[in-house]
């Protein structure tokens, strides 16, 4: 069974946090969550870190410019 993947994001209410570094080494936290992928960037995402479209926040953030 494939592990979930984490948030591309990873924003202040982040939902599924991505590596954390200790020292020199970079630790995957647990976390049993849900991610989709990102329409337009094709990113995993949380769905704090989207809106209810599905897209994340960067590319969310470069259409509005």
């Amino acid at each position: 069974m494939n592990e979930p993947e984490c948030c591309h994001v990873v924003g202040r209410d982040c939902e599924a946090p991505g590596v954390i570094l200790v020292g020199r080494e970079s630790i995957m936290p647990r976390w049993e969550g849900v991610t989709h992928r990102c329409p337009f960037c094709g990113q995993f995402v949380c769905d704090a870190c989207s809106d209810n479209e599905g897209v994340c926040v960067d590319c969310g953030e470069e259409s509005e410019t």
